[in-house]
Parts: C-alpha cells; sequence; structure tokens
C-alpha cells in the first residue's frame, strides 16, 4: 500500500482559495455572457417591436427556450395575450391530441440545437381552434454563442380544413372505386400506380393486394401481359396510342387467349391544366359479349322466320286461290250446263273439283296441325300402337289417291310390332309420307312402308320409286324460309307444309329423321323413334 504525505494547513487553505478564485471566474464570466445575451435579445426584441407590419406571427425564446417576446401578430392569430404566452405559457394553448409530441420535438431541438418545425393545433381560452405551422431557428451571439430561438407562425386552418376535405373525398372515392366490380388502376403522370382494386388484380390474376402495388412502376407492364391477348401487337400500339394523345376513350374490346373479353376505358387526368395521370377501368363483358351475340343470332333468326312465313303464307294463299278457284269455275260450269253436258265431261268436271277439293282438305288439315304446333297446343301423349293394323288404317284413309295412279302400297312389318309414341302425332307423319310417295310415284308402282326395331329403337321407312330429289332439295325440306312446292307426277298439287309438320312431330316425338334421295330413282325417308 502506497504512503501519501499529509497536506499541510496552509496547503488546503491555498487549494480552497484557488477553487474559490476560478467560482469567482466563472460567475462574472457566465454574468457576462448572460447580460451580453440579454442584451442581443433585447436588440432583437427591439427590432421586432419596430416591425409590426409583419403578415407572419413572430416570437422570440431565450437560451432555455422560454418565450421573451411575440409580435401582435401572433397573439392575433393564436388568441392568446402576450402575457399569457411569456415563458412557457404557450404550451397549454397547444391542443392537447399534439400537445405530448410538439413539445417532444421542440425539446428534441432545444438539446441539439436544431432548426424546430411543427404543425399543431392551438385552442384559445374560447375555445377557438386555429392550426398553425411554427418553425424557429437558432440565434447566435457574435462570438457564435446560441442565445435563444427566432421563430414564426402561420395560419394554415384553411389548408388543413382543404386538406381534410380532399383526405374525406379521397377515402369516399377509394372506398367507391374499391367496391366497384370493374377493375379500377390509377397512374401518375410517370405511370407509377397511386390506386388500384381488388378487380383489377383479380382479372389480371396478379398474385399481390392492391395496397402492395401502390407505387409500382407500370411502363413495362404492358409488354409483360401482351402475351395474354390474343393480339398482343395490337394491344401494345393501343396504348401507346392512348398514352401519347392523352384524350379520353371508351369502349376498346380486349380479346384474351383463354377466352375472356374484356372492355377498356381510358380517362387522362387533369388537375389545373396539368396532366397529372391517368384512370384505366377493365371490365369482364365476356357474358355480355355472349348474350349479344345470342341475341343477334335470335335476331337473325326471327328475321329468316319471319321472312319464311310471309313466304310459305304467300305459296299457301296462292295454292288455296287456285283450288277454290277451279272447285268454283268447275262447280258454276257444272251448274250452267248440266244439261247439255255428256256423261264423259261431266266424270272430268266432277274428277276435277274432287281432286281440287281433297288438296284444300289435305293443306287445310296440315295448316291446323301446324297452327297448333306453333302455338304450342299441341300435347304429347304417348301410348303403345300396334303398328300393322295402324298403318292398315293409314293405307285405307289414302287409297283413293294411290288407287287412282295404281299405286300400290306394301308392307314389309315384323308381328307384334308395336311403337310407344304419340298416335296422333305418328298418324300425321306417316300419312304425310305415304301421301308423298304416292304423289311422286309413276302410275303403276309400288310403295313400301318397313319397320325394324334394334336395342329399343323402331326405324320406320318409306320408301318410292317416283322421281327423287336433288341434294338441295333435300336439304331445305324442313326450313320454312326454304319451302318448295313441286307438282306429283300426274301435276297434283302440295304446299310442302306437310313435311315441315312432320320434321315438327318428330322432333317432339324425340326421334330422327334422315331422308335417302336420287333423282329419277326414287326416295326412302326413315325415322327413328325411341322405346318406353
Amino acid at each position: 500500500m502506497e504512503n501519501y504525505k499529509a497536506l499541510t494547513r496552509d496547503e488546503l487553505l491555498l487549494i480552497v482559495h484557488e477553487r474559490d478564485r476560478r467560482i469567482a471566474e466563472l460567475e462574472e464570466t457566465s454574468k457576462v455572457a448572460i447580460e451580453k445575451a440579454e442584451k442581443y435579445l433585447d436588440r432583437y426584441k427591439n427590432y421586432l417591436e419596430s416591425l409590426g407590419f409583419l403578415p407572419v406571427g413572430v416570437f422570440l425564446t431565450d437560451y432555455s427556450g422560454n418565450y421573451v417576446f411575440v409580435n401582435q401578430k401572433w397573439c392575433d392569430l393564436t388568441r392568446i395575450s402576450h402575457g399569457e404566452a411569456m415563458h412557457n405559457g404557450w404550451v397549454d394553448s397547444i391542443d392537447s391530441k399534439y400537445r405530448e409530441q410538439v413539445l417532444a420535438e421542440w425539446n428534441k431541438c432545444l438539446a441539439s440545437k436544431s432548426t424546430f418545425y411543427a404543425q399543431y393545433e392551438l385552442v384559445s381560452a374560447e375555445g377557438k381552434h386555429v392550426w398553425v405551422s411554427a418553425s424557429a431557428n437558432w440565434l447566435s451571439s457574435d462570438s457564435s454563442s446560441p442565445i435563444g430561438f427566432l421563430g414564426t407562425i402561420t395560419d394554415i386552418s384553411a389548408e388543413m380544413h382543404n386538406r381534410a376535405e380532399m383526405e374525406a373525398t379521397y377515402a369516399r372515392l377509394k372506398k367507391i372505386l374499391s367496391s366497384m366490380q370493374s377493375g379500377v388502376l390509377v397512374e401518375d403522370e410517370h405511370r407509377r400506380i397511386v390506386f388500384t382494386n381488388d378487380a383489377f388484380v383479380k382479372i389480371f390474376s396478379i398474385p399481390v393486394s392492391p395496397d402492395l402495388m401502390i407505387g409500382a412502376d407500370c411502363s413495362n407492364s404492358a409488354e409483360e401481359s401482351k402475351s395474354a391477348f390474343k393480339n398482343p401487337v395490337g394491344f401494345i400500339t393501343r396504348i401507346e396510342e392512348l398514352l401519347k394523345n392523352r384524350q379520353a376513350a371508351t369502349g376498346d374490346l380486349l380479346y384474351l387467349n383463354d377466352g375472356r373479353v374484356l372492355e377498356r376505358d381510358y380517362l387522362p387526368i387533369y388537375i389545373n391544366e396539368s396532366y397529372r395521370g391517368h384512370l384505366w377501368q377493365y371490365s369482364d363483358v365476356t357474358e355480355r359479349k355472349l348474350a349479344e351475340k345470342q341475341l343477334e343470332e335470335y335476331a337473325h333468326g326471327l328475321k329468316a322466320s319471319n321472312e319464311g312465313k310471309d313466304k310459305f303464307l304467300s305459296i299457301l294463299s296462292h295454292d288455296l286461290k287456285n283450288s277454290f278457284t277451279s272447285i268454283v269455275g268447275f262447280s258454276d260450269f257444272l251448274y250452267e250446263e248440266v244439261e247439255s253436258s255428256t256423261t264423259e265431261e261431266l266424270k272430268d268436271f266432277a274428277k276435277t273439283i274432287n281432286e281440287s277439293s281433297r288438296n284444300v282438305f289435305t293443306l287445310l288439315s296440315n295448316l291446323l296441325e301446324w297452327g297448333k304446333i306453333q302455338f304450342g297446343k299441341l300435347q304429347y301423349n304417348p301410348q303403345q300402337i300396334k303398328f300393322t293394323p295402324f298403318v292398315e288404317e293409314i293405307i285405307a284413309v289414302l287409297s283413293a289417291s294411290s288407287n287412282q295412279k295404281d299405286v300400290e302400297v306394301q308392307m314389309d312389318i315384323p308381328d307384334g310390332c308395336e311403337v310407344y309414341t304419340d298416335r296422333q302425332m305418328l298418324f300425321s307423319v306417316i300419312q304425310n309420307l305415304i301421301n308423298n310417295a304416292i304423289k311422286f310415284s309413276p302410275e303403276g308402282s309400288a310403295i313400301v312402308v318397313r319397320s325394324v326395331t334394334t336395342k329399343g329403337v323402331t326405324a320406320i321407312s318409306v320408301t318410292d320409286h317416283g322421281i327423287g330429289m336433288p341434294e338441295s332439295t333435300v336439304n331445305n325440306l324442313f326450313r320454312l324460309d326454304k319451302i318448295e312446292t313441286r307438282e306429283g307426277t300426274n301435276h297434283e298439287k302440295g304446299s310442302g307444309l306437310g313435311l315441315l309438320i312432320t320434321g315438327e312431330f318428330i322432333q317432339k316425338m324425340g326421334g330422327k329423321i334422315h331422308i335417302d334421295s336420287e333423282e329419277k330413282v326414287g326416295t326412302t325417308i326413315t325415322i327413328e323413334l325411341p322405346g318406353q
């Protein structure tokens, strides 16, 4: 352990005397510095007081941050008197919501001798609120020692009110755009994303939330996504055109490779005539376009149907008129010339009247059937039908026509053949097929009605050896807009309505029809009907 020499009394007194001397010097130096700082502050105060015209509030603090001066404009803005503001009195006027934050920033600047800046709300004793923007810088003496703060405050209440209104408007707009079904993308003038919504990221299958896209650069987005479109070059070219012209455009259709159709709108954004960006809106209109296409097809079909009906009614009225003209003409002749006519002449007249009457009857019967179909009044009522006696009944009904041309109607139907379908519809179908076969068969020929059942499906065919049909006629047999009238081998008339009805009935019975025909050889018409 080291040994220390004890100080003498005189040495101790000397040390104490030196300490006191230094303390006295420091106190004197501090007193001089304080007096000097106060002189500088008084000089600033006098100078500031002379500037009564200043349009901003001015404040002056000492080294510790205590207010030592505020001008009249400061008092007018804050609604605080000069006396209330001195020292730290101004702090009490800060709205409690902002007081802690402002004081923390103020104390930070005091400690670091740095510049102070803050925006906060003041509340006067009368409850008057005013937003101010405050800034202050350190003042230094000639020796560059800091002596206090010199600052200003400005009333920004109107600015803050406008900002609040803008923020509220933006929030409402953001909510509206976010809830839209259309995809929305807002870019600034540098093509950075300002806003986008859920619908946009969903439409383009972007695997991030809209908020994470804010600030992203879209300069190359078109190039990166062009492969998704059927016309990638056109997609890029149109975007470049819109961005160059900066004119609103709506209704651009974009066809994607996945089958979707998008409709795009472009809206440039101008603020005070200055271009500040643009808005893109993308809507998935795939279903709408499909509906429009279907509607267009329906309208086209309806037009064709109406044209066909007009043509059909024209043919129908022509045939009815011709038949009734024959009936009326020859019946008038019989009435006037019966006594002077020979038996042969009377038979010819009666034959003509009979044929015309039959044509009218057939035409009207078919017309009634067709009308029931068009108005949906014909119900499908299936039942089990024994096919052989069923066909025999039809042959008997048409015997007058077949006997007149000496055409034999034969049957090739297996014993016990039965068909499950609507009796009235099937009767009309088979009658029309056999009647047509008789009409287009030469005298002395034969017609065969066959049936074959395979795996529950019955195929019924009617074959003749008549004049046959070209393929173009076969293709149009069941089209109202392409209806044709052809004379039979003995110049029999017809409207073509019978086969139209046949096609409608077969469809209602759930069946199919197939036609094999060759000109000058003959025709086979086959229908297939499902079982029970």
